[in-house]
């Protein structure tokens, strides 16, 4: 997806008439949003997942939570191909998914003081379809 678009944002910015050169991306910067789409597809599927209408969305945060932190801490990983594309990702990409994490982090464990989310999986385990 991203290099559908790189011809042309490097075609615009190298038109000297448009006074864009400041916004030019580099071989780098490309390889960059590259991987920031690949790490931020999980978002993407939590945000879809949790505007289904029909799914109990509160009894579903921790497992979310979980599988986005494993994704956060397999990715930001020094060693190369421990992310989904089996590729090395960018140090700065890396640094940001650390970041990230330790922000998750932090709303996980509001989880354990709030007591609408111990009464939804409370009534969740109660009725919960078979």
């Amino acid at each position: 997806m991203t290099l559908e678009y790189c011809l042309a944002v490097d075609s615009i910015t190298a038109d000297k008439s448009l006074n864009l050169r400041s916004y030019e991306l580099f071989d780098n910067d490309w390889k960059v949003v590259s991987d920031l789409i690949s790490v931020l597809q999980i978002f993407k599927e939590a945000t879809l997942f949790f505007s289904i209408d029909n799914k109990p969305s509160i009894a579903n945060v921790i497992p979310t939570m979980d599988r986005i932190d494993q994704m956060l801490k397999r990715s930001s990983l020094d060693t190369a191909k421990t992310n989904s594309l089996d590729k090395a990702l960018e140090p700065s990409v890396k640094h940001a998914l650390t970041f990230a994490r330790s922000h998750l982090n932090k709303y996980y464990s509001k989880t354990d003081t709030s007591n609408v989310y111990r009464i939804a999986i409370s009534m969740y385990f109660i009725f919960k379809p078979l």
